[in-house]
């Protein structure tokens, strides 16, 4: 994470523009304030607070609504891994891993809080400016429908190259998950069953990479931040290395 925190300048009767620059977001607390002298803001009288950000990562009004039918309304599935009333993590929230059909490790990242839309959509963004990325056609997640219309909002849809390809691309919801999607509209735009190049494709491998890192889960308890994610990223390699050297035997490794 790259942090820039930086305050604009002073004068009386003028805003104060603090900047944050971080996972990749820009972010602008414009304050208003009469006592410009106190550095404090919980100490400034008769000032004003407005938020203003140009980070395609930060959630925005009309992430969550589809049109129908109905008329605009929001999405019915109650998927949502950041909706109020989940329990948030003081410490970690645990990994999010980027994995390939064929069970490559592409990328393990931790969490902060909770598996935010927000996290997903920055790592992934992340991933995808990868050259090597270029080829990638499809996205499959448990929660696909809230992050399809999350990359598609127009709002940051276009404020990269990268988001314009994610707002473009197919995000759909694994096999096993979509039974508990009951939004018509999800059943509609983000089932596999859309794609006749999909009905081969393992697409539970998250879980099943899951259920082999969970062994580890006594293990790491006890790690701080750093040594945790050395561990994790450490085994992680050590499996890619075995599934290469098992595609390889049968043929399948592609270079």
């Amino acid at each position: 994470m790259i942090s820039k925190f930086e305050r604009g300048l002073q004068r009386q009767l003028q805003p104060r523009v603090l900047v944050d620059h971080s996972f990749g977001v820009l972010t602008n607390h414009v304050q208003l304030s009469e006592d410009t002298a106190d550095d404090n803001p919980k100490r400034r009288k008769g000032g004003s607070d407005l938020f203003q950000t140009s980070g395609f990562a930060v959630e925005k009004d009309g992430d969550l609504t589809v049109k129908d039918d109905d008329g605009e309304r929001g999405i019915k599935c109650n998927t949502q891994k950041d909706k109020s009333g989940v329990r948030l993590n003081a410490i970690s929230a645990g990994v999010l891993a980027f994995i390939k059909p064929c069970n490559i490790i592409l990328g393990l990242h931790e969490l902060y809080l909770a598996e935010s839309k927000s996290q997903v959509y920055g790592h992934l963004h992340s991933l995808l400016s990868r050259s090597e990325m270029g080829k990638t056609e499809y996205i499959i997640y448990d929660d696909a429908c809230h992050l399809r219309k999350f990359a598609r909002n127009p709002a940051r849809a276009d404020a990269t190259e990268t988001t314009r390809r994610l707002a473009n691309m197919e995000m759909l919801v694994d096999r096993m998950h979509m039974r508990g999607h009951v939004d018509p509209w999800c059943k509609k735009h983000c089932g596999t069953w859309r794609f006749e190049d999909l009905d081969l494709v393992n697409t539970e491998v998250c879980e099943q990479v899951f259920s082999w890192l969970s062994r580890f889960n006594r293990m790491t308890k006890h790690m701080n931040q750093h040594r945790f994610m050395f561990f994790l990223l450490y085994i992680s390699h050590l499996h890619n290395v075995r599934e290469e050297l098992k595609l390889s035997s049968a043929g399948l490794l592609v270079i």
